[in-house]
């Protein structure tokens, strides 16, 4: 059988204790699930490979047809043996498909807990970092995450699970087509444009505590046709890093750098951390470039409130702003993010590439009846378990954006109610404002550019919402269906069964 995605892991790392309903890597397949099927439009096919189905060899067969390996990366998974096997034969396998993407663009590292690079395998080592844990404030200690649905979780898990759900569906979009990735300068997320350097950003990697901060640049950058590199994991050897650092450099047209109170650890063989020791290079890169007739710039942001920064941080960072030389064809802003970002945009003004857009309309060819199951980020928890139902009953679930800005949140919301035939309102903690604004905007969807009525519109309450009157439901042309377990699907519960409701309700 094919796989789209196949994840590997250790048994221990989906291990489910008393408080929860499933273990971290079960809930990891279903998140991006939930994402990746928004953005193909379709289904992903995604398995679980866990290090006791190894022990037959035979099993590593599966490899063979499997399009994109994700691997859970914690301390336990690298004390497995067969795993460094698994990473290897894939390896072996991909590259003997030379009209497919590599390799490497189709092996994906998600860290669940921090790993000694020495301590990864080797083929690991240089890919891309998508790290699912954080930085307790209080401890200054990372940990893993048992929330997925904190605020907390919200900014670093959600974040860094969308850029990842982004970047294999680039690679199964060009696997289906049979588009090899074969030049370098080609990334995943599209580039635009000619030269060696055109479009292309060098993002400087920052401290643990200004992860979300340059995720959003990149996200950014990348939403507009940019480039951004580094695209792998920097070595962690001074020599090769400068090797590798300046190798980006010079195919980028700016240097973006982040810096927070955190100074870092020193890199392997050398007496500055990652952070400065990048902003040197880029400053002596700078200076090299300002004699000649390329033109390369930094940016450096830093955040309105430097509070309790380390006393080397300090030093580093008043180096910054004293050391002339050292601001060659530089700027040192020290203003909100939102303002920062307008600073890049101008910057890169003069760039010819060209705005691009990801398109997020649902497929209207689909021959599956298409559901829009609406909900607020605080009920994703039984909007997982609904979409999961309705996905197994052969429906196609179309899903809210759940990370962006709020422009983009909007259109995506817009899309869906062009396209669906039904519109489902789900609420359990949702407060009811929050509800009627929905209920509302099923009446406008004609005014959003819907061609043709919608099946059914249906609001699926968990919870009382009394204040939502019958007369409010006439008004908005709303079913509603109350008292529904999620967690206990019988045989009476079957989205079919609402739907013929719905619709006799609206034929009446």
């Amino acid at each position: 059988m094919t796989h789209d995605i196949l994840i590997n892991y250790v048994e221990k790392d989906d291990q489910v204790d008393s408080e929860q309903q499933t273990g971290w890597v079960s809930s990891f397949k279903r998140f991006l699930n939930m994402v990746l099927s928004q953005l193909l439009q379709e289904h992903p096919k995604i398995a679980l490979l866990d290090s006791q189905l190894l022990q037959d060899s035979t099993s590593l067969n599966v490899l063979n047809q499997t399009k994109v390996l994700v691997t859970i990366v914690s301390p336990e998974y690298v004390q497995v043996p067969i795993q460094e096997k698994v990473i290897n034969t894939f390896f072996e396998v991909a590259q003997k498909q030379p009209d497919l993407p590599a390799p490497d663009k189709r092996c994906f590292k998600v860290v669940k807990y921090p790993v000694a690079y020495d301590s990864q395998p080797l083929l690991l080592k240089p890919l891309l970092n998508y790290n699912l844990f954080y930085l307790n404030r209080e401890t200054g200690e990372e940990q893993e995450f048992e929330d997925f649905f904190s605020s907390i979780a919200e900014k670093n898990y959600w974040t860094s699970l969308v850029d990842l759900a982004y970047d294999i569906y680039h690679v199964l979009t060009r696997f289906d087509k049979k588009q090899a990735i074969k030049n370098d300068e080609q990334l995943l997320e599209g580039i635009i444009g000619e030269g060696d350097n055109t479009g292309t950003v060098y993002l400087a990697e920052t401290s643990q505590e200004l992860t979300i901060q340059r995720t959003i640049i990149k996200r950014e950058l990348q939403r507009h046709g940019y480039q951004v590199l580094p695209n792998y994991t920097l070595p962690n050897d001074v020599e090769k890093l400068e090797q590798a650092v300046l190798a980006d450099l010079k195919r980028s047209l700016i240097s973006i750098h982040l810096i927070g109170r955190e100074y870092g650890e020193n890199i392997k063989g050398g007496e500055v951390s990652v952070i400065e020791l990048q902003n040197k290079l880029a400053s002596e890169y700078s200076q090299q470039q300002s004699e000649g007739t390329e033109k390369f710039s930094r940016l450096i942001w830093l955040p309105p409130s430097l509070i309790e920064a380390s006393e080397r941080q300090q030093r580093f960072i008043e180096n910054l702003r004293e050391n002339a030389q050292g601001l060659s064809n530089a700027e040192i802003l020290q203003i909100p993010l939102e303002d920062f970002k307008t600073t890049i945009r101008k910057s890169l003004t003069d760039s010819p590439v060209q705005m691009q857009e990801r398109d997020h309309a649902p497929k209207t060819s689909t021959n599956k009846l298409q559901v829009y199951l609406i909900f607020d980020r605080v009920d994703t928890q039984p909007a997982l378990l609904l979409m999961e139902h309705l996905q197994a009953q052969g429906f196609y679930v179309i899903t809210p954006m759940l990370m962006g800005s709020i422009l983009e949140v909007r259109q995506q919301h817009i899309e869906g109610l062009k396209y669906c035939d039904v519109a489902l309102v789900l609420a359990e903690k949702a407060d009811e404002q929050w509800v009627k604004v929905k209920l509302k905007d099923l009446v406008k969807a004609p005014g959003f550019g819907r061609e043709r009525p919608m099946r059914a519109k249906i609001l699926l309450a968990i919870n009382d919402y009394h204040n939502i009157t019958k007369e409010d439901l006439k008004t908005y042309n709303v079913r509603k269906v109350e008292n529904i377990d999620l967690n206990d699907f019988s045989a009476e519960f079957t989205f079919q069964n609402i739907l013929n409701q719905a619709v006799q309700n609206n034929q009446s």
